[in-house]
């Protein structure tokens, strides 16, 4: 019986010695748009039942090609999630979705530190609305949501202007705008090409679980500071309503209640109480 378990081992052992294949998988994580070298990929032997669909066995047929989906470590490299080794695109190029594009902006205010590449941001315009009437700008700001939920594929850090050199010790420049890359649909690009010309944007950082449309009107000054009814035109009149009860009886004297006269026919009502009859005039 030993000798049979041994032999039967053995046979096991070597069947699946012949069913283990090289696969390529990811020696750390890998974001998107990155250059694949030697170093970001290793070599790890899989069951042959458990190899997935268009792994790449060699770290040769990896090199130079440009990762399209984050890949985590350890994961098995495939084919699909990596560029054709032809294809020569900038990184930020291919780390754009596929019928989206990478739209780059420029912020005000300091975001470096606030907005990271792969956070979801909504972008926001500031302008002055032209009169349809006169065709001029309207003499308020007003602020309105653009586009929502829209993809930071890369925040562009601040670069001092040239033939300018900071000496030890020395402020530095304040970095009151910010250049950012936004992943948007061709839609949305318009949007923003359009809010870009009329006013300042200003990103807002929203949860990236958070999905729902807010779907608001935008604001205008007069709205935010109450002055609607002053600048749109003249007040609306005071909404009519009917005094309380109490305030009626402070303000109307009203005349004391006078009894009203005797009737010349008065009113005679017949009263039975158990065997008795009487009669009540009014």
């Amino acid at each position: 019986m030993y000798v049979w378990l041994e032999s039967q081992s053995e046979a096991r052992g070597g069947q699946e010695a012949a069913s283990v294949h090289p696969v390529v998988v990811a020696a750390r994580d890998l974001t998107r748009g990155m250059k694949l070298g030697p170093d970001d990929v290793q070599i790890v032997s899989f069951p042959d039942q458990s190899r997935p669909e268009g792994a790449l066995e060699s770290v040769e047929s990896s090199i130079g090609r440009m990762v399209l989906e984050p890949i985590r470590s350890g994961e098995p490299v495939l084919n699909v999630k990596l560029s054709p080794a032809e294809i020569t695109a900038s990184p930020i190029a291919l780390r754009t979705a596929p019928h989206k594009r990478a739209y780059p902006v420029r912020l005000q205010g300091p975001i470096g530190n606030v907005i990271a590449s792969r956070d979801r941001i909504d972008l926001l315009v500031t302008a002055r609305p032209a009169n349809p009437d006169s065709n001029q700008p309207l003499a308020e700001p007003t602020s309105r949501i653009v586009v929502e939920n829209v993809l930071v594929l890369d925040v562009l850090q601040p670069t001092a202007p040239q033939g300018t050199e900071q000496t030890e010790g020395s402020p530095s420049p304040p970095d009151d705008q910010t250049n950012i890359i936004l992943e948007v649909t061709p839609e949305e690009a318009e949007r923003v090409a359009l809010a870009e010309h009329e006013g300042t944007l200003r990103a807002v950082l929203r949860h990236p679980t958070d999905t729902e449309h807010a779907g608001t009107a935008g604001v205008s000054q007069s709205q935010l500071l109450g002055l609607a009814r002053q600048v749109g035109g003249p007040a609306a009149p005071p909404e009519t309503r009917l005094p309380h009860e109490s305030a009626i009886k402070r303000t109307v004297s009203l005349p004391p209640v006078q009894p009203a006269a005797s009737s010349k026919n008065p009113l005679r009502i017949e009263v039975l109480r158990g065997g008795q009859r009487s009669e009540v005039v009014f």
